[in-house]
């Protein structure tokens, strides 16, 4: 999968996890990994202000 990612430009890829209310965010090149369960903050090169997802709210209403 990751020469795939690298052929399309993907830089990182999310795993979110339904159950445990929480996002894994993994760098393509398999150097890093970063599990948020509260704030996920997302600034992406080019972006002047980064997005901060409340993932309390985004799965509030997942049963």
């Amino acid at each position: 999968m990751t020469a795939l990612n690298n052929y399309l430009g993907v830089a990182e890829v999310w795993i979110v996890d339904l159950e445990q209310r929480r996002c894994e965010v993994s760098g393509v090149d398999g150097r890093r990994s970063i599990v948020e369960d509260g704030r996920l903050r997302w600034h992406p090169s080019g972006i002047a202000q980064p997005l901060e997802l409340d993932l309390e709210t985004i799965f509030r209403d997942i049963p």
